[in-house]
């Protein structure tokens, strides 16, 4: 279950728009999948290395009721962002027209969520919703983009099998699951994600 590939996807969909093609206890001596887990750094940094973005942050939550919840944060300013001019995406430039509640670039268009007075387009935009996850992108200045994916769905943990369904990111199957104390290891087609529980 590679999370970070939903934010990842979430800009190759943009890409192809813009250029035209219930809580865990605080007991901690309860032990299980259900809680609030934290990627570590050093896990974070490993994605990062091989997607050649910044991953800032991620996390997820696992409900008794079988409801899940992912937020990541991560820094896309080497692969995408905007200046005065244009919109930048590995090396394309694709020229946009800003006003007060939009920036739209070819046929894309992405919708500002914070105030503006309309006379610059930096600040933070939100793409359309994909499958119960939203996309935000905030463009800091000319040369700078962070972005956050936050969502929702439900997850089946076979706990005999120690194997993980999401309804969130399956691209690369079920998720074998390995939890040792407060660590958590995910463990798909493309590789392990390492967390720490938080609650």
């Amino acid at each position: 279950m590679r999370k970070t590939a939903i934010l990842l996807s979430s800009v190759m969909a943009l890409t192809c728009i813009f250029v035209g093609c219930g809580s865990k206890s605080s007991d901690k001596e309860e032990k299980g999948l259900v809680g609030k887990w934290e990627e570590t750094d050093a896990s974070l940094k490993e994605e990062g290395e091989e997607d050649d973005v910044t991953y800032t942050k991620c996390t997820v939550e696992f409900t008794a009721d079988g409801k899940m919840y992912v937020y990541e944060e991560v820094d896309l300013s080497e692969t995408m962002y905007i200046d005065d001019d244009a919109f930048y995406y590995q090396g394309q430039k694709i020229p946009y027209v800003y006003d007060e509640k939009s920036l739209t670039a070819g046929s894309g268009v992405l919708e500002r969520v914070d105030k503006s007075d309309g006379s610059s387009p930096y600040g933070k935009y939100k793409a359309e919703e994909e499958d119960g996850v939203v996309f935000e992108y905030n463009f800091e200045s000319s040369g700078v983009c962070k972005a956050t994916a936050s969502g929702s769905g439900e997850y089946t943990y076979d706990e005999e099998t120690k194997t993980l369904t999401t309804t969130l990111d399956d691209e690369d199957g079920p998720s074998t699951v390995e939890i040792d104390g407060d660590t958590l290891k995910l463990t798909d087609e493309d590789g392990t994600e390492v967390y720490t529980r938080v609650k």
